[in-house]
């Protein structure tokens, strides 16, 4: 999966269930892992932000 340029993988659906359930359902597993995962990216985005401030900061004499 990776050797073909996909970085990330995540399922929509968080517990299992009958394909019937997951498809009458499938529109609002798809807002809820979107959201989820806009989560994801914006705490790695402030965390990164964070060790830049650390770490990147200027140098002073």
């Amino acid at each position: 999966m990776y050797d073909i340029g996909i970085d990330a993988i995540a399922s929509i659906m968080t517990i299992p269930m009958d394909l019937e359930d997951s498809v009458a359902n499938g529109k609002q597993f798809l807002i809820e892992a979107t959201e989820r995962t806009m989560r994801l990216l914006l705490l790695g985005a402030a965390i990164s932000s964070s060790v830049d401030a650390r770490y990147h900061r200027p140098a002073t004499i």
